[in-house]
Parts: structure tokens; C-alpha cells; sequence
């Protein structure tokens, strides 16, 4: 019997999606060996977005492509987990400004010690030039699809 559907290549979006799911996977088990044990990808990517001087929810869930309320929902876990603090934004009283708290200050330092340690990996792995290039072409892409939203 012939098949349905011929081969072809795995998606490239399929091929990112499983690397980012395993880059974010790997951070959050780093994290939670330094002591971080109630950090979900959520969460990391949430505090990751979180500018210094505090960025609005709405503009947080923008960036994470998410609803405002699912943004608010992981910004209530984390400032229970006194990873933030949320505060009346001074330029718009009808806005809450999310700040980290000094917690979330040091989880964010420790996640970029995490991600360097993860793209050592990525170069060790792939080779110093094939690890540029591939960085160069998603920087490329990332630029130009940003120009079809």
C-alpha cells in the first residue's frame, strides 16, 4: 500500500518548538538545583520579561503572548512566592507596575549564568561556527517575521 502522505522534513517550527521547549525544560531543572523549587517555565520567562524598573502587566503578557489575566495569575503566584512586588504605576494610576523583589532580582541573575552555561553547551555540542551561524539566522528571522506581524 502507498502512503497517504509522502515524507517530508520535520516543520521548522516543529524543530524550534522542541528546542525551546528543552532550552526552557533545562532551565528551570538548573534552577531548581540552586535552590529555586517552586520556578516554572512560566514563571522564568514572566520574571525574564520584567524590565528595571518594572514593567505593566498588559505590556507583560504582550510580550509573552499571553491574556492580561494569565500574566496577572503568574504575577500573583510570584509575588506570593516573593519573587516581585506590585505597585501603582506612577505614569498610569489605572496600571500595576511589577517590580522584582530582591529574590527575583538574584533568580534573574542566576538564570543568566544558567543560559550562558546552556549556549556553552549548544557551541560545545555544534562547533563555534556552526553555533554562529545558526544564532545569525535567528537573529535574521526573528527581524524579519517581527516585520510581518
Amino acid at each position: 500500500m502507498s502512503q497517504i502522505y509522502p515524507a517530508s522534513p520535520v516543520f521548522i517550527g516543529r524543530l524550534l518548538q522542541k528546542v525551546l521547549q528543552e532550552i526552557n525544560q533545562r532551565i528551570v531543572h538548573e534552577l531548581k538545583l540552586k535552590g529555586y523549587h517552586d520556578i516554572t517555565p512560566g514563571h522564568a520567562e514572566l520574571l525574564a520579561q520584567i524590565v528595571e524598573h518594572g514593567s505593566n502587566i498588559v505590556d507583560l503578557a504582550q510580550k509573552l503572548g499571553i491574556t492580561k489575566q494569565a500574566a496577572g495569575e503568574t504575577v500573583r503566584q510570584l509575588e506570593a512566592a516573593h519573587y516581585v512586588r506590585k505597585s501603582s504605576d506612577p505614569h498610569d494610576a489605572r496600571s500595576i507596575l511589577v517590580q522584582l523583589d530582591d529574590k527575583g532580582t538574584q533568580l534573574v541573575y542566576d538564570a543568566r549564568e544558567v543560559k550562558a552555561m546552556i549556549e556553552a553547551k549548544y557551541v560545545k555540542v555544534l562547533g563555534a561556527q556552526p553555533y554562529r551561524s545558526l544564532r545569525a539566522a535567528l537573529e535574521a528571522a526573528t527581524t524579519v517575521l517581527t516585520q510581518y506581524q
